[in-house]
């Protein structure tokens, strides 16, 4: 991430909309005292998120706006941009370039924008923190803070290093989990007061439901008793109505003897014309059922056809598999044929390499080099006269400097030994973790993608089962009712047996009349059975209502005035009417709502009880098969539900394992570069130290040779610089020839890796059709073979029926032509038997009158019954059925039915009144009990969960402090030998032993001085203490750019030079931007920006100078290319 450029309007002095550019490097802000150099330092503090006036140097913040000047006046807002490039995505935004802007007007009011979009301040400062440029980051270092650092106690530096580790955003969640393990234990007090609250509640409501046990338990022995005792009353006044019946049963079977012998008569009779009616309704059955039997071969047909269709789909998806087979074999080749280019490429390009570097290693050395080559020779001759003077005066110095060397070159080998050993370790360690998570998140995919197929298969299977259980409550609730309407019958009866087509159940019964009620069994054996156990009265025979003559005349006479009473209209009965006298008046028909039309007989509707047995044997058989799938559904759902919460519970596991495992990677990755950086720095310095400290008198010899040498030299190279510039022209186009074909090669090797991976893409989708194909035509012919054979079995067999049916048709016709000649010679012997009828009229009407009497008495008897069955129900409550079938308990004789009933009432009325709610709100208790019970489970898991992460917490703390400071002290030190020559830094723990709250103190040692503490020191010498740690804190923790505001006040020449070589050591790896007076350090920057003050009171940006050599514009000499006058 690199800082591009900075646009302020309206802020301080800057009046005018003013844009600064900043370039990769060291950035120099100059201009003359009060022209408007910190106000630029002041607005990277405020867009960056100061809150503060004081850090601005303002009273209030009101005052950053432009106040006016000379003839100008206020403005009422000020507004900064700052603009990133942000191509090394070290902000994890989509996006090249970030823009972030801060405006305020003079109300207040303030507005933040992130790419022109606006936002809140909390927004950006995140947005920044991801760059290491938070407010509490060190980004920008005045000379106040430094002062102050030098000065600070050891809770402020730890500030400082806690702050560059981010251990303060974990402090933060240290305090967080604090509050919560407070919160939890505070919550577990709370639970435990209300378990026991309920706890007290409980124990009087369980004596209460014991005694309501108690009564209840009495009031069930008294009901046993007294439905008993009822039942036997009853029974006493059923056993007179039977002996009234049984004298009724004899006067009826002798009258009965008399009517059957009065009834074989007229059957003889009138046997003939039913059967011939039977005969001629079997041959329209039989025509209806051979019409039916054709109309159903129609749909066989078409689906004979639907199979023909099928062949030729199925040739089509063969014809398909084969063009895609051949694709398949097209790809493959085009990919072997992509595959041998590749091969020629990558032969291409090696050769290439080849001449490449070849044509490199005898490349002649640049004119430019030349130039540089003798310009150096000629600034070493003068450094080696300079040095033949100095060596003199320093040969003392170097053998005690040779000592100290020597020391220091030891300590760094063992030091650069145990790095690399660690080094070893870690990287072998992060290769594990590294293993272990790709496995980790190849097996987590797999969990979380069948997670997702078990919860959608729950879901469906769930929703089918809320469906059916809707389904099951209404048919339970028509079931129900269709029971009560049919009666509990013990036998099943012939309506039931038929189980009709859903909607028919009406016609069905209408047309059976009462033989809908009959009840149906196996065997005589079970019919004698059902009798003697039921009362004669309760079976239901048919007994004609009115004797039909058989007349259609008669009937259409007086049909017209009973249907006009009952239906809407002359028109619908006359219409009726019509159609039964053109159709054959023998037949019968029948409508769904029930109503029969037939000659001698007009039914409206049927039995409600015999369509009731109808639609109950329907929907039991509906309700059976519901409840079947019902139960399958609940049980495939109790085996999904427990794998899908395995699932889920796998699936967090393996989620919190693979942020551990990412985590722990980050952080020994951190170390591992954090080694890799510490052993590259004890290698260069080892080598430094391994350079032998020459001995004055030989290094003097040696300076004159040198001199000697480089006049030489400098004649040689002089005379070669013609002759190399003409070698380094031929060479240039040579090597643009190489370039140009290395790109073409490199184009063309792109051009076929993607056509691979579209052939490749292609292949694998022929692959896939391929497999559908083959699946489809598989299945299609299967399904082709078994529905032809189906189809052609089924018509085969319909033809047979229809064939059968033809010739039961004409077996018909001579039985229907000798029941007409037998009807002729019945009518003979009608006359003989109304002779013997009018005999036998006169002995019933005797018995006729006798069976009247009979009769009375015994309804009379019945009727008594009824009163008292009915009393009994309105008593107790329950259905008669209930009251005949009650028993008495085996422990009680029948003659102490009776005293056992009083001694229970007794004992009901001791017990007194009772609470019926007392168990309702008892189970309501103890489930909130146990509700209470897992919720202190769940709070003391969660008062652990707690403990466990503020250890977690502070472990990591710990951790991030011991590494920064090590880290830290490293740099620290390596900068203090360089700024001091032999000096050493260290950051040490007042208490190794408590890193978290330990005070943190910088230890140094200066050649030649005694440190004491850092205030004794020179100002001089502060500044350069203060700055070797906070560039050793931004060396650990890397910053995109730093500001600093004239920090080398305080430096000499001497100090000078250092700083500006440490400035430049900082530049390698961040933008450096500073506002300086300093020559030297001007001397040092990349690009210079001049800020002047107008008359008229405002700043200006007077020019933006990048150059390769600062001194030419520190000295005046400044090409007119290289200023770009931006004037207000």
């Amino acid at each position: 991430m690199k800082l591009q450029r900075l646009k302020m309007m309206g802020f301080k002095s800057f009046a005018d909309s003013v844009t600064i550019e900043f370039n990769a490097g060291i950035t120099a802000i100059v201009g003359p005292n009060g022209s408007g150099k910190s106000n630029v330092v002041d607005a990277l503090a405020w867009v960056l998120g100061a809150q503060s006036p004081r850090l601005m140097r303002l009273a209030k913040m009101e005052e950053l706006i432009y106040a006016g000047g000379d003839g100008r006046q206020p403005l009422g807002r000020a507004e900064v941009t700052i603009e990133f490039d942000n191509a090394d995505q070290q902000v994890a935004l989509p996006m090249a370039e970030i823009a972030m802007s801060r405006a305020m007007t003079r109300n207040g009011d303030a507005l933040y924008r992130l790419n022109g979009a606006q936002c809140r301040l909390v927004d950006l400062v995140d947005t920044l923190s991801e760059a290491n440029l938070g407010k509490t980051q060190h980004v920008i270092i005045s000379q106040g803070e430094i002062e102050s650092l030098a000065n600070a106690k050891g809770d402020e530096i730890r500030g400082v290093l806690e702050d560059a580790a981010q251990v303060s955003v974990l402090r933060r969640r240290l305090n967080q989990a604090e509050r919560h393990v407070e919160s939890v234990t505070q919550s577990l007090g709370e639970v435990a007061v209300k378990e026991r609250e309920l706890r007290r509640r409980i124990k009087p409501l369980r004596a209460q439901v014991s005694l309501y046990e108690q009564r209840a338990e009495l009031t069930r022995r008294r009901d046993a008793v007294a439905l008993w005792v009822l039942r036997r009353r009853l029974e006493g006044y059923g056993e007179q109505a039977q002996q009234a019946a049984e004298t009724l049963r004899v006067i009826t079977a002798r009258l009965g003897e008399l009517q059957e012998h009065q009834e074989v008569v007229e059957r003889r009779s009138s046997t003939l014309e039913p059967l011939l009616v039977r005969l001629r309704s079997a041959r329209q059955e039989i025509a209806d059922l051979r019409g039916e039997v054709l109309a159903a071969m129609t749909p066989l047909n078409e689906l004979e056809a639907n199979i023909a269709r099928t062949d030729a789909e199925l040739a089509m998806v063969t014809e398909e598999l084969d063009r895609v087979n051949g694709s398949r074999r097209d790809v493959s080749a085009r990919i072997d044929e992509l595959e041998r280019e590749g091969e020629e490429l990558a032969v291409q390009r090696a050769e290439l390499s080849a001449e490449r570097r070849r044509f490199d290693e005898r490349a002649p050395v640049r004119p430019v080099e030349l130039e540089t080559l003798v310009a150096e020779l000629r600034g070493q001759r003068s450094h080696l006269l300079a040095e033949q003077r100095r060596q003199r005066m320093e040969r003392e110095r170097r053998d005690s400097e040779e000592q100290s060397r020597q020391q220091r070159r030891l300590r760094a080998e063992t030091r650069n030994a145990e790095v690399k050993d660690e080094l070893v370790v870690r990287e072998r360690e992060l290769a594990e973790v590294e293993a272990q998570r790709g496995e980790l998140v190849v097996a987590l995919e797999q969990q979380r993608l069948e997670l997702e197929s078990v919860q959608v298969e729950v879901a469906d299977y769930a929703g089918r089962e809320r469906e059916l259980q809707g389904q099951l409550r209404v048919l339970g609730s028509q079931v129900n009712s269709l029971a009560k309407l049919a009666g509990a019958d013990a036998a099943t009866s012939l309506g039931q047996t038929l189980m009709p087509r859903a909607g028919l159940a009406q016609a069905v019964a209408a047309v059976l009349g009462e033989l809908s009620e009959a009840h149906v069994y196996d065997s005589v054996d079970e019919l004698l059975a059902a009798l003697d156990a039921e009362p004669v009265e309760s079976f239901v025979g048919y007994v004609p209502s009115k004797e039909g003559s058989g007349d259609a005349s008669a009937f259409f006479e007086e049909a017209p005035q009973w249907l006009s009473t009952h239906f809407e209209g002359v028109r619908l009965v006359d219409s009726v009417l019509d159609s039964l006298r053109q159709g054959d008046s023998s037949g019968t028909l029948v409508d769904r709502s029930g109503t029969v039309f037939r000659a001698g007989l007009l039914r409206v509707g049927a039995s409600q009880r015999a369509v009731a047995q109808l639609q109950l044997a329907t929907h039991q058989r509906e309700l059976a098969e519901l409840t079947r799938e019902h139960d399958e559904i609940a049980k495939r759902l109790a085996e999904l539900r427990p794998k899908a919460s395995s699932s889920r519970e796998t699936l967090n596991a393996a989620e919190g394992e693979l942020k551990a495992l990412t985590r722990r990677g980050e952080q020994i990755a951190s170390r591992v570069a954090s080694l890799h950086s510490e052993s590259g720095t004890l290698a260069v310095e080892l080598e430094f130290l391994q350079t032998p400290v020459e001995d004055a008198e030989e290094m003097a010899s040696s300076v004159d040779t040198e001199i000697t040498a480089i006049d030489r030299q400098l004649e040689e190279v002089t005379a070669q610089l013609d002759e190399r510039r003409l070698l380094t022209q031929e060479y240039e186009r040579e090597r643009g020839e190489l370039e140009r074909s290395d790109v073409s090669i490199r184009l063309k090797a792109a051009d076929l890796a993607a056509q691979l991976k579209a052939a490749s893409d292609r292949l694998a989708e022929l692959d896939a059709r391929a497999d559908v194909l083959g699946q489809r035509a598989t299945s299609g012919d299967h399904h082709h073979v078994i529905g032809l054979a189906e189809v052609r079995g089924l018509l085969a067999r319909l033809r047979s029926l229809a064939e059968q049916l033809s010739q039961q048709a004409n077996l018909l016709l001579p039985l229907e032509d000798r029941v007409v000649k037998a009807r002729a010679e019945e009518e003979k012997e009608r006359e003989l038997a109304e002779q013997r009828r009018v005999a036998r009229a006169l002995e019933l009407e005797t018995l006729a009158s006798q069976r009247l009497d009979a009769a009375t008495e015994e309804s009379r008897l019945r009727s008594r019954l009824l009163t008292e069955e009915e009393a009994a129900v309105r008593a107790t409550g329950l259905p008669i059925a209930h009251i005949r079938q009650a028993v008495l308990p085996d422990v009680i004789a029948p003659t102490a039915a009776e005293p056992l009933l009083a001694e229970l009432e007794d004992q009901i009325v001791q017990v007194g009144q009772v609470n019926p709610l007392a168990a309702l709100e008892l189970g309501e208790l103890e489930e909130e009990l146990e509700r209470f019970r897992v919720e202190t489970a769940d709070v003391r898991e969660a008062h652990q969960q707690a403990e466990k992460a503020f250890v977690l917490i502070e472990s990591e703390m710990a951790s991030r402090i011991n590494e920064m400071v090590a880290q830290v002290t490293v740099e620290f030190d390596r900068l203090m030998e360089r700024l001091f020559r032999g000096g050493t830094g260290a950051i040490i723990f007042d208490d190794p032993t408590a890193p978290l709250t330990s005070s943190i103190s910088l230890d140094i040692k200066i050649p030649a001085k005694k440190v004491r503490r850092l205030g004794l020191l020179s100002g001089g010498e502060r500044s350069l203490v203060s700055l070797a740690f906070l560039f050793a804190v931004l060396k650990v923790r890397p910053v995109p750019f730093v500001v600093l505001d004239e920090v080398e006040a305080a430096l000499d020449d001497k100090n000078l030079s250092a700083f500006a070589s440490l400035i430049e050591d900082v530049s390698q790896d961040c933008q450096v931007i500073v506002v300086t007076h300093q020559r030297r350090t001007m001397e040092v920057a990349h690009s210079l920006v001049g800020i002047s003050m107008s008359p008229r009171g405002f700043s200006n940006v007077v020019r933006h100078v990048l150059t390769d050599a600062p001194q030419d514009y520190i000295s005046g000499e400044v090409p007119v290319d290289g200023v770009d006058d931006r004037s207000a």
